[in-house]
């Protein structure tokens, strides 16, 4: 499916969705049972990550405050990049770049798929599945999920943090997300940065404001050069 169709598809599934949660304000409490701990500001998202099976929680429970591990972000990226269902990643099952990532881990083919595409990174021959994600490197791996080049935004080297933060800020990622940037990712928010990408941007080129060591995103050939923004 191209990146267009399965932007309009997510679109779609988004408004589908939150015209339902204006006839079934219960949506959440319905599925989860402890829908009551989700914030408010996330609770569209929550929905909208259950209906296109990203995100459905742990048994009768979402966990919206529990920190996203390594492994579990895996998966949404890869869900996210083919067509908003998950199909387990079934093609991507068998044996690892990462010698801590067996071949019978459920996480096993998520992790397969986002190294091979350069969507995730190791270290040190391993992946940490079940170590936790901060904001800021989730941001990261949905930014590049969406389009950025991790190489040319700067989001690898001692800075990366900092530059990630700043195009996540600039692209929406973190519109309305009230969470520390830099601490662990709960699931909630995470919901509300995936939610948020529906309406992302990519600027196609990039240049570096020197001196300062975070990249600044404009517009290299003129400042209305629409050509250079891609969705």
């Amino acid at each position: 499916m191209s990146k267009i169709k399965k932007l309009i598809a997510l679109t779609l599934a988004l408004a589908m969705v939150l015209s339902v949660s204006v006839f079934a304000a219960n949506y959440s409490e319905d599925v989860y049972a402890d829908a009551a701990d989700i914030n408010e500001d996330c609770k569209d998202a929550v929905e909208l990550m259950y209906a296109l099976e990203i995100m459905q929680g742990t048994g009768a429970n979402f966990e919206p405050n529990a920190p996203i591990t390594r492994a579990q972000m895996a998966k949404i990226i890869y869900v996210i990049m083919n067509g908003g269902k998950d199909d387990k990643a079934v093609n991507y099952v068998g044996n690892s770049i990462f010698s801590d990532v067996p071949a019978a881990e459920w996480y096993n083919g998520y992790v397969n798929y986002c190294a091979m595409t350069k969507k995730i990174q190791g270290y040190d021959g391993k992946f940490d599945p079940n170590g936790t994600l901060t904001v800021s490197a989730a941001a990261k791996m949905l930014l590049t999920a969406i389009g950025y080049d991790a190489e040319a935004y700067g989001f690898i080297g001692a800075n990366w943090e900092n530059n990630v933060l700043t195009v996540a800020h600039e692209a929406g990622l973190l519109k309305a997300v009230a969470t520390n940037l830099t601490g662990a990712a709960p699931h909630q928010w995470v919901a509300k940065m995936i939610m948020n990408s529906l309406g992302a941007y990519c600027y196609k080129t990039v240049a570096a404001i020197p001196g300062n060591g975070i990249l600044n995103n404009y517009w290299v050939n003129s400042g209305n050069d629409l050509t250079n923004i891609t969705t």
